[in-house]
């Protein structure tokens, strides 16, 4: 296969054809996006928003409502963002959300409890690791942010670009 097709690397899809989608990556620290990152940067070019609070990540929601959220589940927030989960689906029905927490075994305990009511409110992802490999690793979710962004809406082109795009010279 070539790489336009999929990428050796990874085994993902490549980044052709992927739709108008966002990645927003709502965290305190930093970590799950930049994990995140490497693990999609061997497909491509590929830019993850950062947001670290529950309203920020809301606010880029509006501007994209088909973005692929990914969230680190804290006891902090858990509550806000499981009322927020329940609400995404009639108010942002193309958006999906990730849950992750982080190997702290507090949260780890967090996670334990609240798994169920996350898958519950619309999570289709809840992970752990920040490594690659294994189940609930940045690998799956990895392969779950690209089946989104290739489904998602693609922006719609004007006659004359696409005219522009079906000539012979516009590929030179």
């Amino acid at each position: 296969m070539s790489t336009d097709e999929n990428c050796d690397q990874c085994r993902l899809p490549s980044r052709a054809g992927l739709g108008s989608g966002r990645v927003i990556v709502c965290e305190p620290s930093g970590r799950w996006a930049v994990a995140l990152g490497r693990e999609l940067s061997a497909c491509g070019d590929f830019h993850i928003e950062q947001t670290r609070s529950v309203v920020e990540c809301w606010e880029r929601l509006d501007e994209a409502p088909a973005a692929f959220v990914v969230v680190e589940l804290t006891r902090g927030n858990v509550d806000t963002w499981l009322d927020r989960m329940a609400a995404l689906e009639w108010r942002y029905p193309l958006a999906r959300v990730a849950v992750v927490v982080r190997g702290d075994p507090l949260d780890n305990q967090c996670l334990s409890h609240y798994q169920r009511l996350a898958r519950e409110a619309g999570a289709v992802f809840v992970g752990t690791s920040l490594r690659g490999e294994g189940l609930g690793g940045m690998r799956d979710l990895a392969n779950i942010v690209f089946r989104h962004l290739r489904r998602s809406p693609r922006p719609q082109k004007t006659v004359s670009d696409e005219i522009w795009d079906k000539l012979p010279w516009s590929r030179l």
